[in-house]
This record gives C-alpha cells, structure tokens and sequence, in this order.
C-alpha cells in the first residue's frame, strides 16, 4: 500500500436529482439563444437572453405557446465549479404537438477538460494562454499564463477552436504532448488532460402520469434543500469513509476525481433515500489531492 499522504478535498461529490425541477435547473443557464424556422428551416427570429432575462424565462411554457412554429431551437450553457450545464433543444429532433407533454431528460458524461481561457496569437502561429482556473492549475502545472501553444498532441493549433478540438479528441487523464513557442524557441512539456463533469439537458414529448411525477417532483424541489457531507479521515493513507445526508431523495451520482482530470471512481445509487454511508479503498494511489 502507498503510505503517502493522500489529501481529500470535499469538491467532487455531486448530489444530481433524476426528476428535478425543470424551471430551478433551467434558470442556472446565464445565456439563451432561441431560434425559430420556417417549414424550408428559413431563420425566422433570433433572440438571445443573458443573465436575469435568461434565469426567469419559463422554457416550456415558451414551447407550448409556439408549438405551431415549424421548428424551434434553444441553447444554453453556464459552468459552475467546474460542471458544464448544457442545454441544446431542437424540435427537429425532439417533435411535439399543442397535445404533448413535455418532460426535462437529463444525462451525465465527463468531457476532457484543461480548463484555460484562449485566445489566438495576432498571426495566428498559435493560441495565447489568457487565464487558467484554479480548479485546473495543478493539472497543466507546467504551462502558464501568456504562454503561446502551437501544437497540441502533435496537432498545430492557431485557434482557440482548433484546441478545442484537439482537447475533445484526448481521453480524460491521457498525457499529451505540447509545444510552446518560448523566445523564437519551440519547447514540449507533457500536460495530463483534466476532466469536466457535463449535465446536458433536453425536453421531450411524454406520457401525461410522467409530466405529472416531474411536477410533483419540482414541487418537492422548490424547497430549500439541507445537505451535509463527512468524508474521513483526511488526510487518508488508505481507506475512506463517505457519509452523506439530504432531505432530498433521488438518484444520487458520486464521482472521485484526482487532479491530474483522471475519474478514478464513478457509480450511481439509484435506490438513495436520504442517507448514504460507504467506504473507498485509496489503496496504491500516488499520494496526492483528490
């Protein structure tokens, strides 16, 4: 067993509700576009909401007011401690009628992440580090602030869209090659590919008792929620113990994440009623954060 000390930071365990509210979920969106198409998918109008006017606006009630609309799109999108919550709603993929009810589905999925603000060099010889989060700091260590990237993972890079792309073809946790350009020379370092946590999210047309139990469940939801959470002992050499309390019940998702981006334990307990008491084996995990 590695006897290093291994630091738990109470960050990554996520408490995620299967049927929750749709409107309290819908609000933690800081922009919304919405788009309407004609019958030949001719744009018609083009709105985007930002901050207070995107948090308020009542989605599905906008849906079933506009139903007759040929097609509809909305897309949002808002990261909060390092979780991306998505929105894309597409009619054409999602058809529903003045008859449907519509329902919130929700999915869970981790996305390679480095967590870096870009922008590209003025002659496009590659992309600027503007800013990294701290969140991700110790996972690109070896790069910095004002640094220009040429290539990553062996791909030239002169946008931050082209890193972008060469991100999202890494695996999280996989160490990538980069090439900074540093005083006219070119020099590599290896940058472990973090994770992100992506709760993206959709409306589809449903069965009046499933519309009903969504309801009832954004009711219960309304409330304020008390949550408390012990994991212990920290620092650990070995073993942990999670003990975890809501007054809320749902199906409860729980991720261990080290710093370099690697999800190193993920599992769902769909049968969680309020309480959850369990305990991880560290055993032979480099001493470190997690």
């Amino acid at each position: 067993m590695n006897k290093s000390k291994l630091i738990i930071s109470v960050l990554v365990v996520l408490f995620t509700m299967g049927q929750a509210n749709s409107q309290s979920v819908m609000n933690d969106f800081k922009s919304l576009k919405i788009i309407q198409y004609s019958e030949g998918d001719r744009v018609l109008s083009k709105v985007t909401l930002s901050e207070k006017e995107a948090r308020q606006f009542d989605i599905e009630a906008y849906l079933m007011d506009n139903h007759q609309i040929p097609r509809i799109q909305i897309v949002g999108s808002e990261v909060k401690e390092n979780i991306m919550y998505e929105l894309k709603f597409d009619s054409k993929n999602s058809p529903y009628n003045a008859d449907s009810y519509l329902c919130r589905t929700e999915n869970h999925s981790i996305r390679p992440f480095l967590g870096m603000a870009l922008k590209s060099n003025e002659d496009f010889t590659g992309v600027i580090i503007k800013e990294i989060l701290d969140s991700s700091r110790d996972i690109v260590g070896v790069l910095d602030e004002g640094q220009t990237i040429i290539q990553f993972n062996d791909t030239p890079v002169s946008t931050p869209c082209d890193m972008m792309i060469a991100v999202s073809l890494c695996e999280v946790g996989q160490v990538v090659p980069v090439d900074i350009l540093y005083k006219g020379k070119t020099i590599t370092r290896l940058v472990t590919v973090g994770g992100q946590l992506l709760k993206s999210y959709n409306f589809e047309a449903c069965e009046a008792t499933v519309h009903l139990a969504q309801l009832e469940s954004a009711k219960n939801t309304n409330a304020e929620a008390e949550m408390s959470m012990s994991v212990y002992p920290n620092p650990s050499k070995g073993r942990i113990f999670i003990n975890f309390e809501s007054d809320l019940t749902a199906p409860l998702n729980i991720y261990i994440q080290a710093y370099d981006g690697s999800i190193i334990h993920s599992e769902t307990r769909e049968d969680f009623t309020g309480e959850l008491r369990m305990k991880y084996d560290l055993d032979g995990l480099t001493g470190g954060n997690y």
